[in-house]
């Protein structure tokens, strides 16, 4: 905090990965709601969320990640998130949860938040489109920051040793540990 006081941007490798789900606000909780692996395959060509998924990879994704995503490397991720689909047009969606709750609180309130976030930013881009897509669109990012002419850019949490590589490569490291 004191930095980002001194004109330093916070970014996050996660950053992206919380607009796509965003965009892809899957369902949480309610009735009538499969997995998407237990749900009949006549039901991923026909369910109007499975479809809207799909599109949002491949539309908005692909905006968002600034990498073309197609519609089979979607697939794979729909299918790496297995997310909750819906047999009746109810339930509780992730937008929801965040504005209810807030980012942090529904993390905790609904585990599908949390695991959904994991399946999302591992299982589904990293594993489908390569280990270092969420690197390179945090880089971006904090290029862009860069040239507008902030002080300096704070990466608040790093999973991967390649986060830290990037990070390396980018510039001045200060390490802090919580």
């Amino acid at each position: 905090d004191i930095l980002v006081k001194r004109g330093w941007v916070k970014l996050g490798f996660a950053d992206a990965l919380r607009e796509l789900a965003l965009e892809l606000n899957p369902i949480l909780e309610g009735e009538g709601t499969v997995r998407l692996s237990d749900a009949q395959r006549e039901t991923f060509y026909n369910n109007t969320d499975i479809l809207r998924m799909i599109d949002v990879l491949t539309r908005r994704g692909s905006s968002i990640l600034r990498k073309c995503i197609s519609e089979s490397q979607a697939w794979r991720i729909l299918f790496a998130i297995d997310p909750l689909v819906h047999t009746e047009d109810k339930g509780l969606r992730y937008a929801d949860a965040l504005a209810i709750h807030g980012y942090y609180d529904a993390k905790w309130k609904y585990p599908e938040v949390r695991n959904f976030l994991q399946k999302l930013g591992t299982e589904g881009v990293r594993n489908v489109l390569g280990d270092d897509t969420w690197i390179a669109e945090a880089m971006r990012r904090a290029a862009d920051k860069m040239s507008k002419g902030c002080a300096g850019i704070v990466f608040a949490d790093t999973r991967f040793p390649n986060e830290v590589a990037a990070i390396q490569d980018f510039g001045k490291v200060v390490y802090v540990e919580r």
